[in-house]
């Protein structure tokens, strides 16, 4: 990647040089490598954000969700849904959602849950605290302990340099 600075003499054109009609896949090019970007954007924000340690709240939520995307009986659905609950934990966005696990978890044990009961409720809990299980919907925002939601910082540059090729 390169900064605007460092890119500006890289795509320098010559005045004289008469400019050339787009391509039928140009607008293709650069949505591909936008998606690109916003990729390697988030991903950066991840591993920024799981090299931040987790409380043994968070491990304790995350372990108990593993345990349970393990049982046999599991849908292919449910297990997205208990990966992307993880995904959120780690990233550390909804501070409610590993409180609540934990408390199924503790009332679980006391009450003595079958895992479907157990299952069922997590993934209440789950569609509670994100609408959407798999994070789509808490990729823009994050949330305060009271679940009141916050505007993310949005640190990503705000020019995107492509350059698409015949």
């Amino acid at each position: 990647e390169l900064s605007f600075l460092q890119a500006v003499p890289v795509f320098k054109c010559d005045p004289t040089v008469k400019a050339q009609p787009l391509h039928e896949r140009h607008h293709v090019h650069v949505q591909r490598a936008l998606t690109h970007f916003l990729r390697q954007a988030e991903e950066k924000t991840v591993i920024a954000r799981q090299k931040q340690s987790l409380t043994t709240q968070h491990r304790r939520a995350i372990h108990y969700i593993k345990a349970l995307q393990n049982w046999e009986h599991i849908g292919e659905k449910e297990k997205q849904d208990l990966a992307g609950a993880i995904d959120t934990i780690k990233m550390g966005r909804f501070q409610g959602l590993p409180r609540d696990i934990n408390k199924l978890q503790a009332g679980a044990k006391k009450g003595r849950l079958n895992p479907a009961v157990q299952l069922q409720s997590l993934l209440e809990i789950i569609h509670k605290h994100i609408p959407n299980a798999d994070g789509a919907d808490a990729r823009d925002t994050q949330h305060t302990g009271n679940g009141a939601p916050t505007e993310a910082a949005d640190d990503r540059p705000r020019v995107i340099i492509s350059q698409s090729y015949i």
